[in-house]
């Protein structure tokens, strides 16, 4: 049971990463997809906080590295790292967008795998 929903997480993030360089490709050559994305970004700023999006990025940076140094490394290190990093592209991304149309697209996908990422390190650990 427990590998079943690794492997639906897994799935998950791969989805989710995948979808905003899709909208992103799309929206270069397809005027409707760039509509859309254009009016979801409007409606997605309004609603976000990008500064609470670099806490949650800065803070999973920081437990990740707690994790990894953890004495017992008892967590994957794999899971780790993969939130480490997603951590680092977050916070670069906060900090430019790079004149990217599908920008919160990003941001929302990165944070959920991080949020993906802490429930495999949860699943991992409990006992069948």
């Amino acid at each position: 049971m427990k590998r079943i929903l690794n492997i639906i997480i897994y799935i998950l993030n791969l989805i989710l990463l995948v979808t905003p360089v899709v909208l992103e490709k799309l929206s270069k050559t397809k005027m409707g997809v760039h509509r859309y994305v254009i009016a979801k970004n409007i409606k997605i700023q309004g609603m976000l906080n990008v500064n609470f999006l670099k806490l949650i990025f800065i803070a999973s940076i920081v437990t990740g590295l707690i994790l990894l140094l953890y004495k017992n490394r008892k967590y994957k290190k794999i899971s780790v790292l993969m939130i480490m990093i997603l951590g680092v592209i977050g916070t670069v991304f906060t900090f430019d967008d790079f004149n990217l149309k599908s920008y919160y697209f990003f941001l929302l996908a990165i944070c959920i795998n991080i949020i993906l990422g802490y429930i495999n390190l949860i699943l991992s650990k409990i006992k069948k």
